[in-house]
C-alpha cells in the first residue's frame, strides 16, 4: 500500500466534517430518519447528531473533550463529499464535538439527557486532525478489526450490514471478506447468508423483519441449528452464494412462520414461543422430525413444550404423563379429616378407567 492510499492528515473545521448516514451502527429506523436525498444538508446532520447523542452515548467523549481537549493523535477518518468530508471512523467524536459546538444542539440533546447541559463551555472553532482516505476499502481493515473482530464491535446486525456492503457494493468475494474484516470464513459466511435472508424476507415475502434485525445475533443461533435451517431451505455457511437468494421462493411460509416462532407475529405484542436462546434446540428438533407430528402440535397450540412431547416414540411419551402424574399425586395431601369433592372424585374415576385401559393385556417385562 502507497502512502497516497493510506490517506492525507488533514487538520479541518467542524463544519467541513458530515455525520455517515451511512454508518453500519445505526439501525434502518434511525437512518430513515435522515433525509437521504438531502443527508449532507444541516437539518439531516442535526437529525443524526440526535440520533447518534440518544442511542449511542457520546457524552463521556464530550466530557473528556471538554475538560481535557481534543487529543490529536486520535483523528477522525472520512472520505471526500463534494467539498466537505464524510467520517466513516470517528462518529462519535463528531458527535461530541458538533454538540459542544453548537448551543441550539446541545440544548436539543439536553432535554433527553441532562448531562450534556452541565458541560463547561469552550471554543470549538479550530480544526481538529482527519486522515483522508481515497474511499471506505482503503480502511475496511481497520474497520473489521475495530468493531467486527476487535476492541469495539458493533451489534450483530451492523456487523453483518457492513460485511454485506463489501460483498455487494464494493464487489469483493466472501473469502476476501473474512480476510479483511479479521473473522473467520464461516462466520462472515453465515452473517451474509442470514443479512441476505433478511433482506429476501422483506423484498419478496413483505415480511416484517424489525424485531429479527433488533435481534440478530438470536436469529444467526437460530441458522447454525441444521433442523432450523434445512426446514427453511436455507444453505449450509459453505454453501452459501452472494449470486442468489438464499432460500427458493417456495419456502417463504416457512419464512415466516421460523421467524414467528423466534420473534413473535405482531409488532405490538410479545407472543414469541422462543424466549431463551437454549430453546432454539428444541425448536429445531421440532421442525426436523420428518413425521411433522411435532410441527403439527407447535402449528395448533404454539407452545413448544408440548410440540417437544408429541415428537417422542409413544411409548416415551406415556412415560413421561406417567411420571408427571405420579409426582404430582404424591405431593397432593391425603384425604384424612376431610371430604373429597365430586369433582375430584369424578376426576380420580376417569384415572382409574384409564389405568385399565392401558393395563388391560399388557405385559409385565
Amino acid at each position: 500500500m502507497t502512502s497516497e492510499d493510506r490517506g492525507a492528515l488533514m487538520m479541518l473545521p467542524i463544519n467541513k466534517l458530515l455525520l455517515d448516514w451511512r454508518n453500519p451502527r445505526l439501525r434502518p429506523d434511525e437512518q430513515g430518519a435522515v433525509d437521504l436525498d438531502n443527508p449532507d444538508s444541516d437539518a439531516s446532520q442535526a437529525k443524526l447528531a440526535e440520533v447518534m447523542a440518544s442511542r449511542y452515548n457520546p457524552l463521556p467523549i464530550a466530557e473528556s473533550i471538554a475538560r481535557h481537549q481534543y487529543f490529536l493523535s486520535e483523528p477522525m477518518i472520512a472520505v471526500q463529499h463534494g467539498d466537505k468530508f464524510r467520517v466513516i471512523e470517528g462518529n462519535r467524536r463528531l458527535t461530541a464535538l458538533k454538540i459542544l459546538k453548537d448551543p441550539q444542539l446541545r440544548a436539543a440533546v439536553s432535554e433527553k439527557k441532562r448531562g450534556w447541559a452541565s458541560l463547561p463551555s469552550g471554543d470549538y472553532s479550530g480544526t481538529f486532525p482527519v486522515l483522508v482516505v481515497r474511499d471506505e476499502e482503503t480502511i475496511a481493515p481497520l474497520l473489521g478489526y475495530r468493531h467486527i473482530s476487535g476492541i469495539e464491535p458493533w451489534a450483530a446486525f451492523a456487523q453483518a450490514r457492513y460485511i454485506a456492503s463489501l460483498v455487494d457494493d464494493e464487489r469483493k468475494p466472501l473469502e476476501e471478506v473474512a480476510d479483511l474484516v479479521g473473522k473467520g470464513s464461516t462466520a462472515v459466511r453465515s452473517m451474509y447468508r442470514d443479512y441476505d435472508l433478511l433482506r429476501q424476507a422483506e423484498e419478496r415475502f413483505q415480511i416484517d423483519t424489525a424485531r429479527a434485525k433488533a435481534r440478530f445475533g438470536i436469529l444467526n443461533n437460530a441458522m447454525s441449528r441444521q433442523g432450523i435451517r434445512e426446514f427453511i431451505g436455507a444453505p449450509a455457511p459453505r454453501n452459501v452464494d452472494p449470486s442468489k437468494w438464499p432460500i427458493p421462493d417456495s419456502y417463504g411460509a416457512r419464512l415466516r412462520e421460523v421467524l414467528s416462532y423466534i420473534f413473535g407475529e405482531a409488532a405490538e405484542s410479545d407472543d414469541r414461543i422462543i424466549t431463551d436462546s437454549r430453546q432454539l434446540g428444541d425448536l429445531s428438533k421440532v421442525l426436523a422430525r420428518p413425521d411433522g407430528r411435532g410441527l403439527e402440535v407447535l402449528r395448533h397450540t404454539r407452545d413448544l413444550e408440548l410440540a417437544l412431547a408429541a415428537i417422542d416414540e409413544p411409548a416415551e411419551q406415556l412415560h413421561a404423563a406417567v411420571t408427571t402424574a405420579l409426582k404430582a399425586l404424591r405431593g397432593a395431601p391425603s384425604p384424612n379429616g376431610w371430604t373429597i369433592g365430586p369433582a375430584t372424585l369424578e376426576g380420580i374415576q376417569q384415572i382409574t378407567s384409564l389405568l385399565r385401559r392401558y393395563t388391560s393385556g399388557a405385559e409385565r417385562p
